[in-house]
């Protein structure tokens, strides 16, 4: 299951939780452990907190990837740091911005060059 569709499936499963929060039944019986108020579609949706449990496992082991990541993010920035001065590396970056700025120009005089080579071969044939 993709992150967005655990934090749908997880903001569904509040949002029934909180409509029985808010339609005011709190009474439970001892014997069946369901409030005789509590209408059987209602009895259903709290079926799901198993798999919402489920779901915050997966959320919280999510959570530990993500601080791990960036963990070794902030390692990998310290290496970085550790070869390159931030003030060199920024300089470098702003060199590879106006690099890719011209590659992106010469890509577009390139195919305009093209395009008249193409039409002067066009016209040479027509002439011939």
């Amino acid at each position: 299951m993709s992150i967005i569709g655990l934090y749908s499936r997880i903001q569904s499963i509040e949002a029934t939780v909180n409509e029985l929060k808010n339609s005011g039944v709190y009474g439970v019986s001892s014997d069946s452990g369901v409030s005789n108020d509590v209408l059987d579609d209602k009895v259903m949706d709290l079926t799901k907190l198993n798999e919402f449990n489920e779901l915050v496992d997966k959320v919280k082991s999510l959570e530990i990837a993500d601080g791990d990541l960036s963990i070794k993010m902030t390692d990998i920035t310290n290496l970085l740091s550790s070869y390159v001065t931030l003030s060199d590396f920024t300089a470098l970056s702003a060199k590879v911005e106006k690099l890719e700025k011209l590659t992106t120009q010469m890509d577009k005089l390139n195919s305009k060059v093209d395009s008249l080579s193409s039409k002067i071969s066009s016209l040479e044939s027509k002439l011939s």
